[in-house]
């Protein structure tokens, strides 16, 4: 594992309104992890990062993508590496996006394993770029807010299993009201090394405690939590081996929609 030296894309520069959205430590804040794919046997690389908002809006829609470059300083990743924003649940208006950051707040990306075709070099990378239709992507959305159904870890039990770090969590909803029902819900979690960097990331599978209402099916969802109900207990397999996470070096986000 190492990192690059160079800056962002040589591409339009961010409006200001997504200035304030920046990569935590810069460029030396990403962990660039190289490997070598079992099928084709070309060199892979793995973006890992942090991404915080030290603006004063809150912002949604977060993104960060990835140009890798070989020796003679061409890209060659096969399309650009590209991860969405693990960030906070937030809703705008009637729509929940899990991409968001309140001012202050932070958040984690993977672009998970990128084949290459030449050796790595360097890399470069934009936030809130999308490479495919020129746009950016990142939105200050200041009428935003938390989300109604207060949803909480109620346990949480560190392990492993095959030397992988793991979490068992259960999660419950706080809620007293009948109709209160959260749905499409999972937990996202970070790890860390002890060097601070992102070492690996993972999303549960839907996470439900019912059936869902007939009024919420009619929106194609899944993952039910009804008011005061702590679900089973489900495990969260980080895929990074136990051996790089420092003790308590981790954190999670709940998502859901209401």
């Amino acid at each position: 594992m190492g990192c690059g030296t160079g800056g962002d894309l040589a591409l339009s520069p961010l409006p200001e309104s997504t200035a304030g959205i920046t990569v935590k430590g810069g460029k030396d804040g990403i962990n660039v992890i190289h490997g070598t794919d079992a099928v084709s046997s070309r060199p892979t690389v793995r973006y890992l990062g942090e991404i915080e908002n030290k603006a004063k809006q809150p912002s949604c829609f977060i993104s960060i993508t990835f140009s890798t470059l070989g020796p003679d300083g061409k890209p060659i990743d096969q399309g650009l590496a590209r991860s969405d924003l693990n960030g906070f649940t937030l809703t705008n208006f009637d729509d929940e996006i899990h991409t968001c950051l309140k001012p202050g707040q932070f958040g984690s990306f993977d672009t998970g394993e990128i084949i290459l075709s030449n050796a790595f070099s360097d890399f470069q990378f934009k936030r809130c770029f999308i490479a495919n239709n020129n746009t950016e992507q990142c939105q200050f959305l200041p009428l935003a807010r938390e989300p109604r159904i207060p949803l909480v870890v109620a346990e949480l039990i560190p392990g492993e299993i095959n030397g992988m770090k793991t979490y068992t969590v259960r999660i419950r909803n706080d809620s007293t009201e009948q109709n209160d029902v959260a749905y499409d819900v999972t937990i996202h979690f970070t790890v860390l090394n002890n060097q601070g960097k992102v070492v690996g990331t993972a999303t549960s599978d839907l996470i439900e405690s019912q059936s869902c209402p007939a009024s919420i099916k009619a929106k194609t969802p899944l993952g039910c939590i009804g008011p005061v109900i702590l679900t089973n207990p489900i495990a969260v397999n980080t895929k990074a081996a136990a051996s790089e996470v420092c003790d308590g070096c981790f954190y999670y986000r709940v998502h859901h929609s209401e």
